[in-house]
């Protein structure tokens, strides 16, 4: 037989029957294997997106309180300039 020989191999009913059934018994197997891949993205999808809230609560937070910042030193510098009047 040559390197470049592609004869098709024909295999006895018997045998073609146990290999059908062995891939048979690897479906399950995929199945599984693909419902765990589904699963972990999943999982990391939600981290990242409890991740963008946390962020953004914090961004929102720290905006607040800048604001508030500022309402405080807007109020003392008009408590001043009425003070000097």
């Amino acid at each position: 037989m040559t390197k470049n020989d592609q004869t098709p191999v024909t295999l006895p009913d018997a045998d073609l029957d146990e290999a059908q059934g062995g891939v048979g018994m690897l479906l399950p197997a995929v199945q599984q294997a693909r419902e765990a891949a589904r699963m972990t993205s999943a999982t990391e999808a939600d981290k990242l997106g409890n991740f963008e809230i946390q962020d953004l609560m914090s961004r929102f937070n720290q905006a607040e309180t800048l604001a508030s910042s500022v309402q405080k030193k807007d109020s003392d510098t008009k408590n001043a300039i009425i003070g000097k009047i």
